[in-house]
């Protein structure tokens, strides 16, 4: 397998990747603004960078804690300025029991308001998120990564 992320950031809590029309964010603990700024930088750049649209494969570690307030409403504001840039949310919310089900639950409603038209599925797990976004990128002329690469690469980067 040929390495086909790009890190943009790496810090304990926060990795930021992109592949060609897609941004990968990876959540390893207690988020913050400026994390969400950093991503705001990251998509908007990608945006001028490419048209046609952007894939995001969001992944929350197990013990990434739920986002505050503040860092809540900067998200949806983010994600809102980028709605119609944003066409595809592959979102993996890791761990078990009721509080990653709890997570998934919770992201699924909020996506819904804040994401617009795009395309956007919740998972438990790495593998089946990459393969669903890489069939919708492909369906949507995105330009993205195999999905099981992809998933290979993210596992990578978090346990590295």
């Amino acid at each position: 397998m040929t390495r086909t992320l790009a890190i943009s950031i790496r810090e304990p809590t926060l990795i930021l990747a992109r592949a060609e029309q897609m941004a990968v964010h990876i959540h390893l603990g207690e988020p913050l603004v400026a994390h969400v700024d950093a991503m705001d930088r990251q998509l908007r750049a990608l945006r001028l960078e490419r048209a046609g649209g952007i894939g995001l494969l969001f992944v929350v570690g197990p013990g990434s804690s739920a986002p505050s307030g503040a860092v809540r409403a900067r998200a949806m504001d983010v994600f809102r300025g980028l709605r119609d840039d944003i066409k595809i949310v592959s979102t993996v919310i890791l761990g078990s029991g009721f509080g990653a089900a709890t997570k998934r639950s919770a992201f699924t409603m909020l996506a819904s308001t804040v994401f617009g038209s795009a395309r956007v599925k919740v998972f438990g797990g790495l593998d089946e998120a990459g393969i669903w976004l890489a069939a919708e990128c492909t369906k949507a002329s995105i330009a993205c990564p195999p999905g099981r690469d992809l998933a290979t690469e993210v596992r990578a980067l978090m346990t590295g």
